[in-house]
């Protein structure tokens, strides 16, 4: 097994790497989250307040890109680059739909921004309909049921909350009830991008 304390790159500003925080979700394994120190391990390794969120800008003050080490470690929440030509119409089509927002906690404030824009370390908000871009870890719900089906095969819909099922997995559907939730890996380290990627 993998030393936790050692994220096994110098360059990474982070406790973690991205395959480990991915293997939180895809392992479904309730051990690792304890393993990282719970929650609130996880949230300060990845540099976060939950109750404030990321920063609210994509810029910094110099004109630099405040997410940058993040996206370095941990990768943008969309398809990969490729070389094929169908995938890369697929690439360019998503880029350009727009409607696609979720509402994230950044700067302590409730923010639509573009599902390609959520970064590992975001707490993302969910409401009954909305479709989970990110995989994570649920930080708190309210009568919060997720049809995983599409994921799992599971034709109930999934409680989830504290002493419950604590993992969200990108490509489900909140079908009741509202709750909010650590992202722990986007684009091809989450759940969708390893079953369509692999």
């Amino acid at each position: 097994m993998e030393d936790n304390n050692n994220n096994n790159n110098q360059n990474n500003p982070f406790k973690f790497t991205a395959q480990q925080l991915s293997d939180i979700v895809l392992t479904r394994n309730s051990n690792l989250i304890k393993e990282y120190g719970g929650l609130k391990g996880i949230a300060e390794a990845l540099k976060v307040d939950i109750n404030i969120g990321l920063p609210n800008s994509t810029v910094e003050n110099n004109g630099t890109n405040p997410f940058a080490d993040r996206e370095a470690v941990f990768g943008r929440n969309g398809p990969p680059e490729t070389k094929s030509a169908f995938l890369n119409f697929l690439t360019l089509f998503k880029k350009n739909d727009d409607s696609k927002k979720v509402n994230a906690l950044r700067g302590g404030e409730s923010v639509m921004i573009s599902n390609y824009d959520v970064q590992v370390g975001d707490v993302v908000f969910l409401k009954q309909g909305d479709v989970i871009c990110a995989d994570g870890i649920i930080i708190q719900g309210q009568n919060l049921k997720i049809d995983e089906s599409s994921a799992t095969g599971e034709p109930t819909p999934v409680e989830k909350g504290e002493g419950k099922d604590q993992f969200i997995i990108s490509g489900t559907t909140v079908s009741e009830g509202v709750g909010n939730f650590l992202v722990t890996a986007v684009g091809s380290n989450s759940f969708t991008g390893f079953k369509i990627y692999i």
